[in-house]
């Protein structure tokens, strides 16, 4: 394919997806759509090397595989972490069991190859609710408390936003919403905040970065529950192997 057309299409793909994320950054085309440019780079850099077309790819799949070594080391490391500084419970062990299992996996395809070819509600482990911390927070910052509204109900963030939502279209006057959550959580809660009609800014608090694989595993597999959200990450991954690979196959 001509070179001039590769790099073309390759950096529409990248203005497309600039152009979608500064729209709007919560919605989950932006990961389809950036999967999309990284494979587009790939044919791209390999046109526009020439004759040594094949060592940039064979350069660009070997740092794919450093990353994917890197991942599970990170995982576990930091899964010890969280367990010192959180304790032991489930959510906690994320990390760490996703990346004994990432690992795990790896080193057996490793080995198969080398053979081959030789708000919300309280939790359990919680004391008081998190509308209850919140409010003491506000009031030790100088918010009278008439000013605030605990909604202490819900056990999902869902029901959170549509409880609080129910509160909100109660009030009389004029009225602007932001949702504060962790940085980690602004992502899902403003796509339920769409889903249930609820107009408001997401402003994401700051959260300690040992804390962040565990959380964003958790993020990760609550989008994916939805059946459109997985069928676009299984295509995602497809465009991501299969065209660097049917390229590495039309040039080698």
């Amino acid at each position: 394919m001509n070179t001039s057309l590769l790099v073309t299409i390759s950096l529409f793909c990248w203005l497309f997806f600039l152009l979608f994320f500064n729209y709007d950054r919560c919605r989950y085309r932006n990961c389809l759509l950036l999967f999309i440019s990284l494979c587009s780079t790939v044919p791209a850099l390999c046109s526009l090397a020439g004759e040594n077309a094949t060592r940039v790819f064979y350069f660009c799949m070997i740092l794919f595989c450093i990353a994917l070594l890197i991942v599970p080391v990170f995982l576990i490391h930091n899964g010890i972490l969280m367990m010192k500084r959180e304790g032991r419970s489930l959510s906690n062990m994320l990390s760490l069991l996703l990346g004994l299992v990432i690992g795990f996996g790896e080193v057996s395809t490793f080995l198969f190859l080398l053979w081959v070819q030789n708000s919300g509600g309280q939790g359990g482990d919680e004391t008081i609710s998190e509308a209850e911390a919140m409010s003491r927070y506000m009031l030790d910052k100088g918010i009278p408390e008439y000013r605030i509204i605990k909604e202490d109900q819900s056990t999902t963030t869902m029901e959170n936003l549509e409880n609080c939502k129910k509160l909100i279209d109660g009030m009389e006057g004029r009225k602007y919403t932001t949702l504060v959550t962790s940085n980690y959580h602004v992502y899902r809660a403003l796509r339920y905040c769409r889903k249930i009609g609820l107009e408001c800014t997401g402003i994401g608090s700051h959260v300690a970065f040992y804390y962040w694989p565990s959380a964003l595993i958790r993020e990760f597999v609550a989008i994916h529950n939805e059946k459109k959200h997985f069928l676009l990450f299984i295509a995602g991954w497809i465009l991501w192997i299969i065209m660097p690979m049917l390229y590495a196959l039309h040039t080698i």
